[in-house]
């Protein structure tokens, strides 16, 4: 029927157009790349010579223009909504990056897309955008959701956890959540900790960097002194000296 072949039509036109977006942004970053070399002079930085962002080329308006176009033409194109979510969002739009990614999400909760699209990363940006608009409630819950989606997948994100810990600390003031997720990380640095040692008791050239070391000793302070301070908080004398003694060990 025609109403059949316009929404065919409708959907390769978008997908079209995603598809050209995509190629625009190449030419853009290109554009972009050559522009830091030959800016580089005395006025570098100065005036209209302004320093580029040498670890991430940002802003790609034609991108940008192309993906909104797309959106208009087919407004369930999943694929322009997600890759215009995450233009806003590194172009610092940040509301309108939030209004595409929970669009995003109810297209997924679709009959016809049961399962198929991907949350995991939308959730992270959610709960990256709600935490830098201030609503940290709302964050959480996308953090949250994170979590169960990582269970219900039986994968494995061992930082997540430690951020969920200072998060729950910093934005929330929960002592109790903190803890429950710093406790998390901390039992699984105990056992990645076993299992490098059995690796370099086979293999004498094992080891991980210096900066991965120094990080996770940092962590290890900051997440030991959080369940300290939460056991002290609720009268668990003995528990609270295993984690300050941990704390302790980890800085010095």
């Amino acid at each position: 029927s025609f109403g059949n072949y316009v929404s065919k039509k409708t959907k390769e036109d978008s997908n079209t157009l995603v598809d050209f977006a995509k190629l625009i942004k190449s030419i853009e970053n290109e554009n972009k790349e050559r522009a830091k070399v030959e800016n580089k002079s005395d006025l570098f930085g100065k005036g209209v010579f302004v320093a580029a962002d040498t670890n991430r080329n940002q802003d790609f308006t034609g991108y940008a223009q192309l993906l909104e176009f797309a959106v208009k033409v087919n407004a369930n194109n999943v694929q322009a909504i997600s890759l215009l979510a995450d233009e806003y969002k590194s172009s610092g739009k940040k509301r309108n990056a939030v209004d595409l990614y929970l669009k995003y999400i109810r297209l997924a909760d679709l009959p016809e897309n049961n399962g198929k699209l991907p949350l995991y990363e939308v959730y992270k940006s959610l709960a990256q955008l709600y935490t830098d608009l201030k609503q940290y409630v709302v964050a959480s819950s996308y953090y949250e959701k994170m979590v169960e989606l990582l269970k219900s997948d039986k994968k494995e994100d061992p930082y997540l956890y430690y951020q969920l810990g200072s998060f729950y600390s910093q934005r929330l003031g929960n002592a109790e959540k903190s803890s429950e997720y710093f406790t998390v990380w901390v039992n699984w640095l105990d056992q990645k900790r076993k299992e490098e040692k059995e690796k370099r008791e086979k293999d004498k050239d094992f080891g991980i960097s210096l900066e991965e070391t120094v990080r996770r000793l940092s962590f290890e302070f900051t997440a030991s002194y959080a369940i300290a301070s939460y056991h002290k908080q609720m009268q668990y004398p003995v528990e609270e000296s295993i984690y300050l003694d941990r704390a302790y060990d980890s800085y010095k």
